[in-house]
């Protein structure tokens, strides 16, 4: 997260005195590429999630009594559970955008992790892994729609880039956390302050769409406003002065 909030920042640094299109054309892509920096927070979130359920699950299991051999078997059911969620997800569709689709499956998804903290004994760790496998996939779908949604076509292939970076960097950096609160408190403290990390950059993520402080792309420069006399050319159907000339141009020929 930390490494994705890096390369955003350098992304807004100011250009050099260089001018001409290719330099235009630079800081272009650079505002397209911040314009998605809420789905790349989104990215993060998940990932932040996703990295204590699968590292500190042996931990968790041994906690509380139970084999560690369950490790295997859970975190296939958790990819399976994925599976069928991503079909389920693709069967129909569903109300509201990509976008709100993947904060509430976030938030979902957070909560169903933190039953595995909560929920006692082997069945209740089965039953927090497979529903977050379940909207797990949702999440990492409508992240993707939303992303395409929100830029440009031409810039889909750095943003996604960007975005994978981002997730990378949430796992990572939620993986270290996790070892050092391991050291000083249970599994299920760490699984818990993951959940929160990540509801926290749900949150962040979700109040800065909708708050306004989101970078918008701009394509194409804004089309100038329509002038009051242009208003009353068009309501009353007078002529301009490029048809005026068409028209008698026309007479010419005719006579």
């Amino acid at each position: 997260m930390l490494a994705a909030t890096a390369s955003l920042l350098l992304l807004r640094l100011p250009e050099d005195s260089a001018t001409g299109p290719a330099a235009r054309a630079s800081v272009a892509t650079r505002r397209v590429l911040l314009a998605g920096w809420p789905v790349y927070l989104t990215s993060a979130a998940a990932m932040t999630m996703l990295s204590p359920a699968e590292l500190v699950l042996p931990a968790l299991l041994e906690d509380r009594h139970i084999s560690v051999s369950w490790a295997g078997p859970l975190l296939l059911g958790f990819a399976l559970a994925g599976a069928a969620g991503a079909l389920c997800y693709g069967t129909r569709s569903w109300p509201g955008s990509a976008r709100v689709q993947s904060l509430v499956l976030l938030t979902v998804t957070a909560g169903c992790v933190g039953l595995i903290a909560v929920l006692p004994g082997l069945w209740g760790i089965a039953t927090g892994l497979l529903l977050a496998g379940v909207f797990q996939s949702g999440v990492m779908i409508t992240r993707n729609l939303s992303l395409r949604k929100r830029l440009p076509e031409h810039a889909h292939a750095g943003a996604y880039s960007v975005m994978y970076a981002a997730g990378g960097a949430g796992y990572s950096l939620t993986a270290v956390l996790s070892a050092v609160v391991l050291s000083v408190a249970s599994p299920a403290a760490a699984l818990t302050g993951g959940v929160a990390v990540a509801l926290v950059a749900t949150a962040v993520s979700a109040l800065a769409e909708h708050g306004g402080f989101a970078v918008h792309p701009v394509d194409a420069p804004p089309r100038a406003p329509l002038r009051l006399r242009d208003l009353m050319r068009l309501s009353t159907g007078r002529r301009t002065t490029s048809g005026r000339q068409r028209d008698r141009r026309a007479d010419g020929r005719g006579q």
